[in-house]
């Protein structure tokens, strides 16, 4: 997890010192929005890919009866962990996307676009990870879930300094 946390911190600064001229959307509020619907694409492909191996899992499953159809159902219920775990991340980070859209400077736009990459990382090594317990798949999880906090805090203080002028 302090992996996931340096690394995020590295990429997200990396990203917010790049050239905003280059990255950044128009300033108007439907320019922002159709950046932002761009870069909320990749974790909904990563929701959409594991609702497709759960249901592939489900359909090569017909039953818990012999010890081959046990293993099966432990991967579905696995494959089903990681997708509740997706889903609620994916929610999180869409919300977190368009309100930073909505409320940031244009110029710290590409703070989402980096946090969206590292959001389909996270989700690829949190998947790969899975199996072998919570120590693989911290680095995933981290990566994912790290970058959408870091942005709540910075739209929190944001809203909180402009709350206290």
């Amino acid at each position: 997890m302090a992996v996931a946390a340096v690394l995020t911190g590295a990429a997200l600064a990396a990203a917010a010192g790049a050239s905003p001229v280059a990255w950044a959307p128009a300033p108007d509020i439907g320019a922002r929005l159709t950046y932002i619907a761009v870069w909320c694409l990749p974790p909904v492909i990563c929701m959409a890919a594991m609702i497709g191996i759960v249901a592939r899992a489900r359909f090569s499953s017909f039953g818990e009866m012999d010890p081959a159809e046990l293993q099966s159902a432990k991967k579905i219920s696995e494959y089903r962990n990681i997708l509740q775990n997706t889903s609620e991340q994916v929610l999180l980070a869409v919300l977190t996307y368009v309100i930073w859209a909505l409320l940031m400077p244009v110029g710290f736009q590409i703070v989402a676009a980096a946090s969206s990459v590292m959001f389909v990382l996270g989700r690829i090594l949190f998947f790969e990870g899975y199996r072998r317990g919570a120590a693989s798949r911290a680095l995933g999880f981290g990566l994912t879930f790290y970058p959408t906090v870091f942005m709540i805090t910075v739209i929190s203080g944001r809203v909180l300094r402009s709350l206290a002028l």
